[in-house]
């Protein structure tokens, strides 16, 4: 870019480096806010396939009110973090009392055992050291809302009969 051309009225070259500068100073959404964005849609998405698998009530007691899907060994691995597996549908007394409570937390093991299988932390855990590639959330959304759809219709097929 020439920085003054005197073919150019000086005005339309203020104006012009105006206009320059502006863009400059427009907010950008930068990649980071587009990932934290679309992570949270995701996040939103999986609580919302784990609570319609539970027919929207707690897989714990059978309780509905006020539910929250808990993830059973975290969320830091986005393996584990999406994983429909790793997800268990609490009231949110159950959710703050029980499953994060550091006394009961034998207790709460124990019970999901109950309903999931004996051996449904084992299967999580081969899941969370089974991958090492972070994972494509464009391609994590799509999976969810697929799940979501699908989670939605055998609903809806169970209610209408």
């Amino acid at each position: 870019m020439i920085l003054w051309d005197p073919e150019i009225l000086w005005w339309k070259q203020i104006l012009l480096w105006g206009m320059f500068f502006m863009t400059l100073s427009l907010p950008k959404i930068s990649d980071r806010q587009k990932h934290k964005d679309l992570k949270k849609i995701c996040d939103l998405l999986w609580a919302e396939c784990i609570k319609y698998r539970a027919d929207w009530k707690s897989e714990y007691s059978g309780r509905k009110g006020i539910l929250h899907a808990h993830h059973l060994m975290g969320k830091s691995c986005y393996a584990l973090r999406y994983s429909l597996e790793n997800g268990i549908c609490l009231t949110a007394g159950e959710h703050k009392f029980i499953a994060h409570h550091a006394g009961r937390q034998e207790q709460f093991r124990k019970r999901v055992k109950e309903i999931r299988g004996d051996d449904i932390f084992e299967k999580l855990y081969k899941i969370k050291w089974m991958t090492t590639t972070p994972p494509d959330l464009l391609i994590i959304r799509l999976y969810l809302e697929k799940e979501l759809n699908k989670l939605k219709e055998v609903l809806d097929e169970i209610h209408s009969d």
